[in-house]
């Protein structure tokens, strides 16, 4: 486990989960994350490569500083889609004012992404609020 790395245990089954958003359920346990309002729900982080598991089992969240690979739900841009947060689904769409900033895009492939494409993000986790 590296720094920017903790390990949780599953709630619901997130074997197939790389790369989507989680939020905390209790005190020892994540599963995927359905809002990005910001006080709505805590996320936590992204399933790291590798590290989702079934139900009870470890999960290793990819926490603030790591650098990873996330997953796209819906189209984005390079450079006018900087800032993530989730979909209703843990995956990345676009942030906007009220949203939880979960990820930043980072890699240097591909102007664009489509839904499902995965992308690579330094995990983030701060409020978004519009520049006025």
């Amino acid at each position: 486990m590296s720094a920017h790395t903790r390990t949780y245990l599953a709630s619901g089954d997130l074997s197939t989960k790389e790369g989507y958003v989680v939020k905390m359920s209790n005190a020892s346990a994540v599963l995927l994350a359905t809002d990005g309002t910001i006080g709505t729900e805590d996320l936590v982080g992204i399933v790291a490569q590798g590290g989702g598991n079934t139900n009870g089992l470890p999960v290793t969240v990819a926490m603030a500083g790591a650098v990873t690979r996330g997953i796209a739900g819906g189209t984005l841009t390079r450079g006018t889609h900087r800032y993530l947060t989730t979909d209703g689904n843990g995956k990345l769409v676009a942030a906007v004012a009220g949203k939880t900033v979960i990820a930043e895009w980072i890699g240097q492939a591909g102007a664009s992404a489509a839904s499902g494409d995965f992308i690579e993000i330094q995990v983030t986790n701060f409020p978004f609020v519009l520049d006025t």
